[in-house]
């Protein structure tokens, strides 16, 4: 992404959080169907201390939480 994205360009992301309705969903599933072994967790994509890793040096992540409501 950051390849792609022009100097002082934004990249946008919604993602799942650790601690959120998804990621509790896959902790339910994984107790009957467990992950592919190697396989990362998606909901690591919601935490900073992940995309600090995943970006390093080349951006700067800022995160603002969100609450959708699953009805």
């Amino acid at each position: 992404m950051i390849r792609v994205c022009r100097r002082g360009g934004k990249i946008a992301l919604a993602n799942w959080t650790p601690e959120g309705f998804i990621c509790k969903l896959f902790k339910t599933i994984g107790k009957y169907v467990p992950p592919a072994p190697g396989v990362k967790s998606p909901a690591l994509w919601g935490t900073e201390a992940h995309l600090d890793t995943l970006f390093g040096a080349k951006g700067t992540v800022t995160m603002k939480g969100r609450t959708f409501v699953f009805r």
